[in-house]
C-alpha cells in the first residue's frame, strides 16, 4: 500500500512540474500568453488605439476613438495622444482589442465589454465599459470576431459567445471541458503545459489541420495562429517554424511559396517570443532586438514585403509586441512605440510616450 501511495505522489509531482514549467519560466509565455500577472506589462492595439495593462494592474488607453474604444462616452475620429484611465476599470488582469471592440477582466472576476457592438441588445457602439459576465483569475483573452476565449491561471479555458436569437446584457462564461492544463491560446489553437497543441475553436476550419501539423514538432514553447493565413511555432531551442500561405513572405523562408508542412524561418535564432499578424510577423530575441518579416505596405499599388526576417532598426530592449496594422511595441525602459508599415517600408519606430 505504501509503495502504491508513493508512486501516486511521484506521478502527481511530475505532472505538476511539467504543467507549471511554462509558468516558472517567465519568458516562455509572453505578450498576451499565460504568465503571472505583474511580471510583464500587457499591451494591445487595434486601428491605432493602444491599451496597456501596467505591472500594477492599472489600465491606460489612448489613440483613435472610431468605435468608442477609448471608453469616454464618445465615438469620433479624434486622436487622443495622452494615455488616460477609464473609470471603473481597475485591477485589470487581461485585455484584448480586436474587430473594433474590447474585452477586459479584473481581479474581482468582472468581465468588461465596450466598443463596436454586433449584438441587437445594445446600440451600435458601447462607448463606456459594461459588465457582461463573471469569471475569476483570467490571465489571457483572445477575441475571435464575436466569440471571446478566456484562459484562467488554473489552465482552464472558457468562452463567452453572444446569442443573436436571445440578446442579453449578461452572458454566462462556459468552460471548454476538453481543454485542461492550457498555458496559451491563439485563435484556433491552445498549447498545454505538456507542449501538446489542441484545437481551441472547431468552427475555424483550418484549425484541425494546423493542430495536427503543430504536433509533428517537438519541444513547443509558443504558438501563433492567424486564421486562414499561416501559423508559427517557437521551439524551446529558440528556432521558429512556420507553415501556410506565403504570398507576402509570411513564412520568412525567402520565398513566396505556400507550405503545407513546417519549415524553419531563416535568420532567426535564440528567439524569446513570436507575434503573428494577418500578413506579417515579429519576433523578439533574448537580447531584446526586434525582428520583422512579411508585408511592408504598397509602392505604386504593388505590395511590398520582407523575407527572410530583418532586424528592426532604432529600437532595442524590446519586451512586448502586438502586431496589428500599426505594430505596438513596449521596451524594457517603459517606453511605448508604434511602427506603421503602411507605405513606410523602412520600419522606423515612432515613440508614443514613456511611462
Amino acid at each position: 500500500m505504501q509503495i502504491k501511495q508513493s508512486l501516486i505522489i511521484i506521478v502527481l509531482l511530475i505532472v505538476n512540474l511539467v504543467y507549471f514549467d511554462c509558468i516558472r519560466n517567465k519568458d516562455t509565455i509572453v505578450g498576451w500568453q499565460y504568465q503571472p500577472v505583474g511580471f510583464r506589462t500587457q499591451i494591445a492595439t487595434f486601428a491605432e488605439t493602444f491599451a496597456v495593462v501596467c505591472a500594477d494592474s492599472s489600465f491606460l488607453i489612448w489613440g483613435y476613438n472610431y468605435t468608442g474604444l477609448l471608453g469616454n462616452g464618445l465615438v469620433d475620429d479624434n486622436f487622443e495622444a495622452i494615455p488616460r484611465k477609464i473609470p471603473d476599470l481597475n485591477n485589470i488582469t487581461a485585455v484584448d482589442l480586436h474587430y473594433g471592440h474590447a474585452l477586459a477582466a479584473d481581479s474581482d472576476g468582472n468581465i468588461w465589454y465596450w466598443g463596436h457592438n454586433s449584438t441587437r441588445f445594445y446600440s451600435e457602439y458601447i462607448t463606456e465599459p459594461v459588465i457582461i459576465s463573471k469569471l475569476k483569475n483570467v490571465v489571457q483573452i483572445d477575441i475571435i470576431t464575436d466569440n471571446f476565449k478566456l484562459l484562467c491561471n488554473d489552465g482552464s479555458v472558457w468562452q463567452i459567445k453572444w446569442d443573436y436569437h436571445e440578446p442579453s446584457r449578461w452572458i454566462k462564461a462556459e468552460r471548454i471541458k476538453s481543454l485542461t492544463n492550457i498555458c496559451q491560446i491563439s485563435e484556433g489553437m491552445a498549447l498545454s503545459g505538456f507542449g501538446k497543441v489542441f484545437e481551441l475553436e472547431p468552427t475555424l476550419l483550418p484549425s484541425a489541420r494546423d493542430v495536427e501539423i503543430a504536433n509533428t514538432l517537438d519541444d513547443i514553447k509558443q504558438i501563433q495562429q492567424v486564421y486562414g493565413r499561416h501559423s508559427l511555432v517557437l521551439k524551446k531551442d529558440g528556432t521558429v517554424w512556420a507553415w501556410g500561405r506565403n504570398s507576402l513572405g509570411d513564412l520568412g523562408d525567402g520565398t513566396q511559396i505556400d507550405k503545407r508542412t513546417p519549415i524553419q524561418v531563416q535568420s532567426l535564432s535564440d528567439i524569446q517570443s513570436i507575434h503573428a499578424n494577418y500578413n506579417y510577423n515579429c519576433a523578439i530575441k533574448r537580447d531584446g532586438s526586434l525582428w520583422y518579416w512579411g508585408y511592408t505596405g504598397k509602392e505604386n499599388d504593388v505590395a511590398t514585403f520582407i523575407t527572410p526576417p530583418v532586424q528592426v532598426p532604432a529600437i532595442s530592449n524590446v519586451e512586448s509586441v502586438d502586431p496589428m496594422p500599426v505594430t505596438f511595441v513596449k521596451t524594457r525602459d517603459r517606453a511605448y512605440w508604434a511602427i506603421d508599415i503602411t507605405g513606410q517600408h523602412d520600419l522606423i519606430p515612432k515613440l508614443l510616450f514613456q511611462d
